[in-house]
This record gives C-alpha cells, structure tokens and sequence, in this order.
C-alpha cells in the first residue's frame, strides 16, 4: 500500500501533466486563432486592392495588366530560376479571346474538373487541388476576390509559414497551332471547356513562387499546406504497427475531416514520377479498398480491383457506385 508520501507525489505529478497539456492547448488554440486573424486580414487587403483595381479598370476602360508577372515576358515567367534557351510556348492570349463562354465556376468544383497541361509538368500540385475540391468550400476560400470583365483575380495561399495574397491578371499561356488554326492552354485546364478557376489558381500559385517551373515536381503534402494553411503528416503505410487503427481513424475519414494522398511507393507500379489523390475509402465484404484519381485522366492500376479485374461483379460495382472508363478513377487495396 503507497504512503501517503507517495500518493501526495503522485497527485502532484498528474497535476503538473494536466497543467502542462492545458498549457499546450492553450498554445496551440492562441497559434491558430492568431493564424485566422492574419488570413481574415490578408484576405480583407486583397479584397480592397482588387476592388480599387477594378474599378480603376473600368475608369479607364481598359483590362488589367499584371505588371508584376507579365506572360509577355515568356522567360521570365516561365523559367525565371533556370537557364532556359528555348520554350515549346508560342503565345498568350486572355480569357476573352481563348474561351467562348468563359466562366470562372460552371457548376462547382469536383476532381473531375483537374486536368494536367502538357507543357507544365506539375502534377503534384494539381493533385493536391484535386484532393480540396472533396471538401466543400476548400477551393472558394483561395479564391477570393475577381472582376472577371476588367480581368483582375485575387488569391490567398500559405507559404513559408504565413498567408500570401496576391493578384493575377487574365492572361495564359498557349500553344497554337498555325495550319489548323487552333490555340491550346499550355497549362492545367478544366474539363469543362469554359471553366477558368484552375489555370488561373495555377497561374496564381506559379506567381508567387516566381515561374511556373518553379512548381514543378515536390510533393503533395507541401502543396496541400500551401493550399489550405493546415499541417501535412507523411507516413508509409507499410511502416504502420496498426493498420486497422489507421483505417478507421484517418482512411475512412478521407475528404471529410482530413484530406490524404497515396503513398508514392505504392504509385510507383502506376507511373513512376506521378502524383495522384485519394477520393473515398470504403470496405467491401472485409476488402479494404481506396479510391484514387490521376489529373492525367489515364494511366490506372491494373492488378485486383482495376477496371479489368475479375472480381467485379454487377453487386459490387451497385454497393461502390463504380463505373468502367479511361477516367484515371480506379479503385485499390488498401
């Protein structure tokens, strides 16, 4: 039986362990209440200085010129960091003159819309944009403030520790095609032809980081924090100790409370070098399978499971809303 010394002690001890988790609680909710009061202000400035932008435009009668990252000044936009001699980009061209019924949202946002360009090698990020269209409202909290006529696009991201906001004019970049008459978006695009929200979030994002090469390659994870201001955790599911824990606490919570990626060793038997997001998790008669997407819309998993696979049956593709296609939309084990 402990002494009463010992029992004193020990109480003083759990104390001092509650006192030192409502301390770090306190921390943590003074760090985040801290970090939305910088995001509300960046936000509410670059409202402001869209609006007076804007309205300055239609003073003058004129589009908005984006000085500061200027597409007609072809290098230094696309590979301002880089030794760059030559550039399979022909042209730019605004929204107005490429699009013929341009809209920035035609019905929402879904991963569907995310379509990787063929000039810009930055499936990374576009898988993370993917992965935040799964939650309602991810992608309308970046995109912030727009005056489609005059051409101006304010944007807010998390970089570097901090929320950036910054402004975009109306110009891409394009590939045309002289015999056939035809222009082409060099960058990312939305499947529906009329959409503008993605190349323009791209252009965005290749702004503050200086060109759109600087965008290429890295990792989701990174690109989720700069999308969402939120903390990122990589893990490799074969390092787990408890993989029904992982499971049930993070899996089957995927685009509700937590946004999540595969792991890229996994994705390796896909296409090596590529990048792709995680749209659902779901069990099926004990099977643990995850469904994942590719922004290329091709390239899918082949083995249990694919589109090919002898285990569909009319049942199952019923309980996990299945559809065959070259949709880069396949389902896999967990």
């Amino acid at each position: 039986m402990p002494s009463k010394k010992e029992e004193k002690k020990h109480s003083k001890s759990e104390q001092e362990n509650h006192q030192q988790k409502a301390k770090e609680t306190n921390q943590l909710q003074t760090s985040t209440s801290r970090k939305t009061l910088r995001r509300l202000r960046n936000q509410q400035q670059i409202e402001k200085m869209s609006s007076k932008i804007a309205k300055e435009c239609h003073r003058l009668n004129i589009k908005f010129l984006d000085r500061e990252f200027d597409l007609s000044e072809y290098y230094s936009c696309l590979y301002n960091f880089c030794k760059v001699t030559y550039t399979s980009i022909n042209d730019i061209k605004r929204i107005s003159k490429l699009f013929k019924d341009a809209k920035f949202y035609a019905d929402g946002v879904s991963p569907g819309d995310v379509q990787q360009g063929m000039k810009i090698d930055d499936c990374c990020f576009l898988s993370a944009v993917s992965t935040c269209t799964n939650i309602s409202g991810v992608i309308e909290t970046i995109c912030v403030e727009r005056d489609e006529q005059v051409g101006v696009y304010g944007f807010i991201f998390f970089k570097d520790g901090d929320w950036v906001s910054t402004i975009v004019d109306d110009q891409l970049f394009i590939w045309t095609d002289v015999e056939n008459n035809t222009s082409t978006i060099s960058a990312a695009s939305c499947k529906d032809p009329n959409e503008t929200w993605l190349p323009l979030l791209e252009k965005e994002y290749a702004k503050i980081h200086g060109d759109y090469k600087s965008i290429e390659g890295g990792t989701i994870s990174h690109a989720l924090e700069d999308l969402t201001g939120s903390v990122s955790t990589d893990y490799a599911t074969s390092e787990i100790l408890d993989t029904d824990r992982l499971w049930k606490k993070d899996f089957l919570n995927v685009n509700r409370s937590l946004l999540a990626e595969p792991d890229l060793e996994k994705t390796k038997e896909l296409l090596d070098e590529h990048a792709y997001s995680i749209l659902d998790a779901t069990e099926y008669q004990g099977t643990k399978l995850v469904k994942i997407r590719n922004q290329w819309g091709k390239t899918e998993w082949a083995g249990d499971w694919s589109d090919g696979s002898e285990l569909w049956t009319s049942e199952s593709m019923a309980a996990l809303n299945h559809r065959f296609g070259d949709d880069g939309i396949f389902l896999d084990l967990l």
